[in-house]
């Protein structure tokens, strides 16, 4: 029997019954409780397969290098529209909300201020500032500061999601600057409907604690739906509303619970901002900006996970990496076509997450096969659920051979039939063992197994 290191502590009662497999018998709220906490082991681990921490590093350096032309690009706008003075008003009711107006700052004049003050203060330079000043080269980093920001955020999506390839550039500039000019617009929008819900809540009558738990179960909802909205609208990937649902509220949770404590955080910070004077804010800063992203990639990727699980045990699971290839067996073609014929006699739709979840692949090598079998006149799209695409056979599986199917797996894992030596001899020995079968044959003999292991 192995023994246990004399350093090692016994773990806890409560921590060993905790994480204990639950029992046949436990109760149901014992089985949920289990099934929350290896999900979220599930994710915290494939979060580090797909490098999040260093996504979380690259968002922190984008979004402190856009801030700023973030800002300029915003209020130019808010400027054009509305004038500044609301705008202004609003976004110190952001930064009181985030505790910035209790941080004290030193300006490079010398000047002691808040956090808040300094960033309003940017604010109003913005409105005098003259573009023509400013010069092409000046705008053109501008824009580039605040676009790149979005790119670095959907590349980052997209590897957590894994999205065979990114938006085209035309469609991310188009997005991109859409988002960024409507998002103080968006702000102000924001800040009216907080306005009006918290008169309903005065009119109703609660005061003292409920009062509290209303505005922030009102704070807590924006919070959920604008992260849903930014987990379904960045990526260039199909996850599942629901899952995605549930990872936002577990995202919302948590940057609720950052939102609420970084003025905390950065105002006992005190040893970085001696050591580094005025600027100690900035690595401050820039470690919760990196904590706020992990949270939010933490977020989505427990929606990816579930959206992959799609009713399968959490033990079904097969870990990913962004450079992990399932395609090292060229049988795997064949699966995936049998997935497909099998939807395809029962009058279903199949989508690329579904046929992921029937044949245990991870969706980046799916999206890959179908394309090779849609360009070889295999399968074609058409139209799935929840705008997800769908395919289907080009023919009747019986009329499916494997003999190309085969052949396209080859071409898949790099290894033609010509190729020299044993294993060309073995890939043509597959394509005669193959050679008169097709799609409905493996489906009988898959039947047929079935049926004696039942008996």
């Amino acid at each position: 029997m192995a023994r246990r290191p004399i350093d090692e502590k016994p773990r806890p009662e409560w921590l060993r019954r905790l994480t204990a497999p639950p029992r046949p018998d436990a109760p149901r709220s014992h089985r949920a409780l289990r099934y929350i906490i290896d999900l979220g082991i599930v994710g915290a681990r494939q979060l580090r397969r797909d490098r999040a921490p260093q996504m979380a590093a690259a968002l922190a350096f984008r979004t402190l290098f856009g801030l700023i032309p973030v800002f300029v690009v915003g209020t130019i706008l808010v400027k054009a529209f509305r004038g500044l003075d609301e705008f202004r008003e609003r976004l110190t009711s952001i930064f009181a909300a985030l505790g910035l107006d209790e941080i004290e700052i030193t300006t490079a004049d010398g000047l002691t201020g808040t956090l808040s003050d300094w960033l309003v203060d940017i604010i109003g330079q913005v409105e005098t500032l003259n573009l023509a000043a400013v010069g092409w080269i000046g705008v053109v980093i501008i824009g580039y500061s605040a676009i790149s920001l979005m790119v670095t955020i959907e590349n980052s999506f997209n590897g957590i999601c894994g999205a065979p390839a990114g938006r085209s550039w035309v469609w991310r500039i188009v997005l991109y600057w859409f988002v960024i000019t409507l998002s103080p617009l968006a702000i102000i929008g924001t800040f009216y409907a907080d306005g009006w819900v918290a008169g309903v809540i005065n009119s109703a009558g609660p005061t003292g604690w409920l009062a509290t738990v209303a505005e922030t179960g009102w704070s807590f909802l924006i919070t959920w739906i604008l992260m849903f909205l930014i987990y379904k609208l960045v990526p260039n990937a199909h996850v599942a509303g629901r899952s995605l649902f549930v990872g936002a509220f577990v995202g919302a949770v948590l940057v609720e619970i950052g939102r609420r404590t970084m003025g905390v955080y950065l105002e006992n910070a005190v040893s970085l901002r001696q050591l580094y004077g005025s600027l100690g804010f900035i690595p401050l800063a820039m470690f919760w900006i990196y904590l706020f992203w992990l949270v939010i990639l933490f977020g989505l990727e427990l929606a990816v996970t579930l959206h992959r699980l799609r009713g399968r045990r959490i033990e079904e699971l097969t870990p990913t990496t962004p450079e992990s290839r399932d395609i090292v067996e060229p049988a795997v073609v064949i699966d995936v076509a049998v997935a497909i014929a099998e939807a395809f006699d029962a009058g279903r739709r199949i989508t690329i997450g579904r046929l992921a979840g029937a044949t245990n692949l991870h969706e980046t090598t799916v999206h890959e096969i179908i394309n090779a079998m849609r360009d070889a006149g295999l399968v074609h799209p058409i139209d799935g659920e929840d705008d997800e695409s769908a395919v289907a056979p080009t023919s009747p599986p019986d009329r499916l051979a494997l003999p190309p199917l085969l052949e396209l797996g080859f071409a898949l894992t790099e290894t033609p039939v010509g190729t020299a030596g044993g294993r060309s001899r073995l890939r043509s020995a597959q394509l005669a063992a193959v050679k008169s079968l097709t799609v409905s044959d493996l489906r009988v003999e898959r039947a047929t197994v079935e049926g004696d292991a039942s008996d």
